[in-house]
């Protein structure tokens, strides 16, 4: 499962922006690779991904040797999960696109002095989905118990038809094994 907005569609004001995924538990050996594709859906970034053995979501951060997100145009992301377990499906994949936006200097401004609480409400009034998720959802992680965080996190993923359990157990982030920034071939996902 991926955090994202019903629209599919994630807004970023940053070049290397958060993405959060919860991946299902499997038996055995897995794989998972994080792919980004630009507008003409030529693949740009690929990279294998370390993740956590425990259940639950998790946050993929671009690395800043992936290329960086250029402002107004929409990239194509895409997880894919490989299994070694006969009981479950061999490959499970996630895609979404994401949009990279200009902020306005005055919201630059208000953000840098901003509290946590108060960048969240900053990024949901601007629209920017990913740093929205990602102040929300570090705040849960340190503040678990917290019935106002509970309650903002429902009534953000509630649009999105997940369920708020996702976010009980956040556990520790994905990291790219290697990157590879990728210029020649076009690959169609």
């Amino acid at each position: 499962v991926s955090v994202i907005p019903h629209s599919n569609l994630g807004t970023t004001a940053k070049s290397h922006p958060t993405f959060w995924f919860s991946l299902p538990e499997t038996n055995g050996q897995k794989s998972v690779e994080f792919r980004l594709y630009d507008e003409t859906d030529t693949l740009i970034y690929s990279t294998p991904v370390n993740t956590s053995n425990e259940y639950g979501l998790s946050e993929f951060q671009l690395p800043e040797t992936a290329p960086a997100l250029v402002v107004n145009e929409t990239y194509r992301w895409a997880l894919t999960l490989s299994c070694n377990s006969p009981s479950q499906s061999p490959v499970l994949g996630l895609d979404g696109w994401v949009r990279r936006v200009d902020i306005a200097s005055n919201l630059s401004s208000q953000l840098s002095t901003a509290s946590a609480e108060e960048r969240i409400g900053l990024y949901r009034t601007a629209g920017i989905w990913q740093e929205q998720v990602t102040e929300l959802l570090t705040l849960r992680r340190n503040n678990i118990d917290d019935i106002e965080l509970q309650l903002e996190w429902t009534a953000l993923i509630q649009p999105t038809g997940l369920t708020s359990h996702l976010a009980n157990n956040i556990t520790d982030n994905m990291t790219a094994i290697e990157t590879t920034a990728l210029s020649a071939p076009t690959e169609q996902y």
